[in-house]
């Protein structure tokens, strides 16, 4: 019996390679297509676990910063029984803890700022004045401040009561209660937003004080007001400290400090390397204790009674938090001072 023709035979082996050369073709993009996706599953992975860490990280650094507003409330309960008039202001005390963490807090009097809920108008024009701000404006800044606080609807010469919101096209008029934060600054009429953040430093809400206690305070915030009272107007450089009285703060802006309320800024810095900044007030406040343990004893008629005096309650002074925020986080917090001691 005769084989297959030869040029069949040969179209048969054609067909056959062309067969497992398409075969071969789908197996390699088969294993390119697996392994893109491998590639970008691992990336996935990659990236969340990265996420992951951050935010791992991030929260150790919040917990951290916030731990050290608590060592800041020990050292100012420390300083007052210790009946020191003086905080190290502005000088970072640092601690290291033992997962690697750092935690770094810095005490700072707030009778060293500005308070936006006492300070009278010459006080405040001076200090918009020593700060670039145009007279007028300042002088207008000032009243406008004292008609926002008072209760009272009496515009002030310079100042803005409701009609003046109305007329600017403002639903809020003014609070006319104090200030609860420094921001509501804002919404004061005539205040630009774009000043605050510039200004904030030098300011409170809870000092309580009309002056400022020129050894608490900043010798930007004193050459200001050195400035600002002798009509100078332009930006304070860092560290000037003007000419007058001594501490170059004008003596009718001058208070001495009861040591009662003081900022406190504290860094947090993780071992992963985030970082956090917390900003909080705290004051000395009035809270009751009880002086001695109180002692029963038992009558003769078996029944119990306390001797005279025991158990008595009086009042002393404790740290408490007034106010708390998150704070921005400065390039010189990525390298802390160098460690003091251990947390």
């Amino acid at each position: 019996m005769p084989g297959p023709h030869p040029l069949l035979h040969a179209r048969s082996a054609n067909t056959n390679r062309r067969a497992r050369g398409f075969g071969l073709i789908a197996v390699v993009w088969v294993t390119a297509l697996l392994s893109l996706l491998a590639l970008s599953f691992a990336n996935s992975v990659r990236t969340h676990v990265r996420i992951a860490a951050n935010a791992a990280s991030s929260a150790a650094a919040e917990a951290l910063a916030d731990g050290g507003v608590q060592l800041a409330m020990l050292e100012i309960n420390r300083l007052h029984e210790a009946a020191e008039r003086s905080a190290p202001a502005g000088t970072f005390q640092s601690c290291q803890m033992p997962g690697g963490g750092i935690v770094a807090f810095a005490l700072a009097d707030e009778a060293g700022k500005l308070d936006l809920n006492v300070a009278r108008a010459p006080l405040l024009t001076a200090f918009f004045i020593g700060n670039g701000f145009a007279p007028d404006r300042a002088r207008g800044l000032a009243d406008a401040i004292i008609d926002y606080r008072d209760s009272d609807d009496d515009r002030r010469a310079s100042g803005a009561e409701r009609d003046d919101y109305t007329g600017a096209g403002l639903s809020a008029g003014p609070k006319n209660a104090a200030f609860d934060t420094v921001d509501e600054l804002v919404s004061v009429l005539g205040f630009q937003r774009s000043d605050l953040e510039r200004l904030r430093p030098f300011l409170t809400v809870h000092s309580g004080q009309e002056g400022i206690d020129p050894s608490s305070a900043a010798p930007e915030l004193i050459a200001a007001l050195a400035n600002g009272k002798t009509g100078d107007i332009r930006l304070p450089t860092a560290g000037a400290a003007g000419g007058l009285s001594g501490s170059g703060l004008p003596p009718e802006f001058t208070v001495a400090s009861v040591r009662r309320t003081f900022g406190v800024r504290a860094i947090g810095k993780a071992a992963g390397g985030s970082v956090f900044v917390r900003e909080a007030v705290v004051a000395m406040v009035a809270a009751p204790r009880t002086l001695n343990r109180p002692v029963e004893t038992t009558t003769d008629s078996g029944m119990r009674a306390r001797p005279p005096g025991s158990g008595r309650q009086a009042m002393r002074l404790t740290p408490r938090i007034l106010n708390w925020r998150q704070g921005a986080t400065p390039p010189q917090a990525i390298g802390l001072p160098a460690i003091f001691s251990p947390c």
